[in-house]
């Protein structure tokens, strides 16, 4: 606790230093300042609008949005905000005529799911840009009387992504299509069951040692996943100028557990798929602690031959076999999903040499990953819930809770790059420095016109 306390200080006060040097910049080149600063969201995900300084602000008809990259690299895909509805345009500030011009922008619905499955509803506004590396660009969102509509039937106007049924395993599968192939995959969420003990605190148990912290354990008795929640077959689809949505949800009355996963596709995004997954507490009522994993499986034949590559520490990607290790002779016991689970810091890939195709998987914290386990696919555990200890050291049930003792909500995006090897380019690294140097949003209200700036 006392290091998250000196983190959460000094980036307050980091905070500080960077929206002012921004909003002085910002007045300097437009002429707009504000009485109160800029204000920005409360946390890096933002995963809802209650979080943002619009929230309390949306009596205002009009507000600037400051938004910086800190990349090494352009983003040129999209600045996104935050809206309580659907009713706002945007414009940009053009830097040569100096002032704002209208942009086109599509508003989505983003349904939502707090750590005690209550259900929400707010929109994201995604505008496109091109910014430099280090640069700042200013929008201008305005309230409008009506609310742009988008046709939002999956027709021939949808782009090289979309939903094509649901598999028997329930996987939604999407099929993906471009210049050089087109390739079926499903997404999914599923659970391992964590191995338990009569007693785990004792060390040598007719069981062994308890899945924990430290100990990745699935249960002896079942060696294979399970269906995490119900899904709802019914996946709402919007259609945008440039960017389309998919939203699946998930969703067991009886167990309690329920997810929410906003699928995106735009050409701005060079044929990579964006999945922004939100997961509910992970419910231990049933006296079983999970790890609960996103699923991407690969059709049309994918042969991985029982081989995948993950990063090592963000960097060189490493050769992983399943079931093989070159350091030492393999135990071919029973317990080989665990076993087979590798870090991955930002990429987990596997490929089919017969089709000269590649699948990679970034995401943008560190997780434990596999693949092949079943043909095709790769996973990722986004959560894990126990109910005992593995004693290994840390002395403690990794069972993470908010005040009220509820489980809590993790939210994680992971973004799926499927390309021809002979012929298209990995967009691994490009996507990896965007994960780690995400734009930067603030917000300005209550601004006033105190000079004409560089215009």
């Amino acid at each position: 606790m006392d290091y998250q306390y000196r983190l959460e200080n000094a980036v307050s006060s980091s905070s500080h230093t960077y929206s002012t040097e921004l909003m002085s910049e910002f007045t300097r080149v437009t002429g707009i300042t504000s009485k109160n600063g800029l204000e920005s969201c409360e946390s890096l995900s933002n995963d809802t609008v209650t979080q943002c300084p619009i929230n309390n602000n949306q009596d205002k008809n009009m507000f600037y949005t400051v938004v910086h990259n800190p990349a090494s690299q352009r983003q040129s895909e999209f600045m996104r905000i935050r809206l309580p509805n659907n009713k706002y345009k945007a414009s940009v500030w053009n830097h040569d005529k100096g002032g704002f011009e209208p942009v086109d922008s599509d508003i989505f619905e983003q349904h939502h799911v707090s750590n005690n499955r209550t259900a929400s509803l707010d929109y994201t506004m995604f505008v496109p840009c091109s910014i430099a590396p280090n640069d700042i660009t200013y929008l201008k969102i305005e309230k409008i009387e009506e609310a742009v509509t988008r046709d939002e039937s999956q027709s021939d106007q949808a782009r090289s992504l979309s939903v094509i049924g649901i598999s028997p395993e329930n996987d939604v599968i999407f099929e993906l299509k471009n210049k050089a192939f087109s390739q079926r995959f499903g997404f999914n969420l599923k659970y391992y069951r964590a191995h338990q003990v009569e007693d785990y605190r004792a060390r040598h148990g007719a069981r062994g040692l308890a899945e924990g912290a430290y100990l990745f354990k699935v249960d002896m008795d079942y060696l294979y996943p399970f269906q995490y929640s119900t899904l709802d077959s019914d996946v709402q689809f919007e259609h945008g100028v440039e960017i389309d949505q998919w939203t699946i949800k998930y969703k067991n009355e009886s167990s309690g557990e329920q997810a929410v996963v906003k699928v995106r596709y735009s050409e701005r995004f060079n044929e990579v798929v964006e999945f922004e997954v939100e997961l509910s507490e992970v419910p231990i009522k049933d006296g079983w602690g999970k790890d609960v994993t996103v699923n991407w499986r690969m059709f049309d034949g994918f042969d991985a031959n029982k081989t995948f590559y993950t990063d090592s520490n963000g960097l060189e990607m490493q050769e992983r076999r399943l079931n093989w290790n070159p350091s030492f002779e393999w135990n071919h016991d029973k317990q080989n999903i665990s076993g087979n689970f590798y870090p991955v810091d930002s990429a987990i890939a596997i490929r089919d040499y017969s089709k000269l195709r590649q699948a990679t998987v970034m995401n943008d914290r560190a997780q434990g990953g596999s693949a092949d386990l079943t043909k095709g696919t790769i996973e990722l555990i986004q959560q894990r819930r126990l109910l005992q200890d593995d004693n290994k050291g840390v002395v403690e049930i990794l069972n993470e809770t908010d005040s009220a003792g509820v489980g809590i909500k993790v939210t994680a995006t992971y973004h799926l790059h499927i390309f021809d090897m002979a012929h298209g380019k990995s967009r691994q690294r490009q996507q990896q420095i965007l994960n780690e140097a995400p734009l930067q949003y603030f917000f300005a209200f209550d601004t006033v016109q105190s000079k004409h700036g560089l215009a």
